[in-house]
């Protein structure tokens, strides 16, 4: 089995459990279980990342600075250097919405024209609208301050870090979207986890940002990533027309016609037929 397929199996649990079976080539092993059971494990994710994104608005409410963030400020104030510095203060705008956001748009729009199928830009679409209005209304509620120590506009704050939770959501898209052959799943996973570390990296290391605002990314960034992909199989399982049936007027037919009868049906009867021509 190679090792891009053994990649494969767990990315297809967490972006797509439902069509994890579809993806991926291993040989399936049931499990005994209820549906019950395999529910709440295909739910477990979603809940352990919300509890995660409360936990963290816990932490930092009311202008709170956790003791961990006061850590790695005081560490990364020992050892700033101006050349990594200015190296990671580029990288970081990996993670602008002005440049991530048109770039994940354009890259789905060209998988949606090449499979004639609209879902990919419908997830694209759904899941930039979500990051916008969900990362700006807890930023106006939280309103927490920046390392800087300078108050955040009325309608920003540091927390959730906006560049952080852009480059998890584009990432996660773009895994769900292009990395369903096996064979190509390793450099796209590898992608997926170096690029949001390097910009987490950056935004904390140039102090644009604490370490509990890029930390707070990952689940909340899945998290817009599972209801993009979930309103979008509303959307499209709403809007497919269905075929009425001539017995049910609701499902079409798919039972084969009985007005046609098989070529042996056919034979025998023209034999029988025959003999009873020769007969009388």
């Amino acid at each position: 089995m190679r090792v891009g397929t053994l990649i494969a199996a767990p990315v297809d649990l967490v972006i797509a459990p439902r069509a994890h079976h579809r993806r991926c080539n291993l040989r399936m092993v049931r499990v005994p279980g209820s549906v019950g059971q395999h529910r709440a494990v295909a739910w477990a994710l979603p809940v352990l990342c919300a509890a995660l994104v409360v936990l963290s608005w816990s932490q930092v409410r009311a202008g709170g600075v956790p003791v961990f963030d006061r850590r790695a400020r005081l560490w990364v104030g020992h050892h700033r250097n101006e050349a990594v510095f200015s190296v990671l203060d580029v990288v970081k705008d990996l993670g602008s919405a002005t440049y991530a956001g048109p770039a994940l748009l354009l890259a789905a729009g060209v998988l949606s024209l090449r499979r004639h199928n609209p879902r990919a830009i419908v997830t694209a679409g759904l899941a930039v609208v979500l990051l916008a209005g969900i990362t700006a209304l807890l930023k106006a509620v939280v309103a927490r301050p920046g390392p800087s120590g300078v108050g955040p506009p009325k309608v920003d704050g540091a927390w959730p870090s906006g560049h952080a939770t852009t480059i998890v959501v584009v990432v996660l898209v773009l895994v769900a979207l292009f990395g369903a052959v096996p064979e190509r799943r390793p450099p796209v996973i590898a992608a997926a986890v170096l690029v949001p570390l390097v910009v987490d990296v950056g935004l904390v290391y140039c102090g644009h940002h604490w370490l509990s605002d890029v930390l707070v990314a990952a689940p909340l960034g899945y998290l817009i990533v599972r209801l993009a992909r979930f309103v979008t199989e509303v959307l499209l399982v709403s809007s497919r027309p269905t075929e009425p049936s001539d017995r049910t007027g609701d499902f079409p037919d798919r039972t084969p016609s009985r007005t046609h009868k098989p070529a042996d049906r056919a034979a025998a009867d023209a034999h029988l037929h025959g003999r009873a021509l020769e007969q009388s």
